[in-house]
């Protein structure tokens, strides 16, 4: 199976499994954050870093 056919599957999985805790009521989303990269003490560059699955219980 080549990456993209995994890559696509994987995609489709974590969406059926947010519809699936959505369906029982709970708030469910995803979050991308700027993770800063540091090289001798030194913020060199910030990496994009993604949460699939946040789910919120308020």
């Amino acid at each position: 199976m080549s990456d993209t056919a995994r890559k696509i599957n994987g995609d489709l999985f974590e969406r059926l499994v947010r519809l699936i805790i959505r369906e029982t009521g709970i708030e469910v989303g995803e979050v991308t954050i700027l993770v800063p990269v540091k090289i001798d003490g030194k913020e060199v560059f910030k990496m994009s870093y993604q949460h699939d699955l946040i789910i919120r219980l308020d």
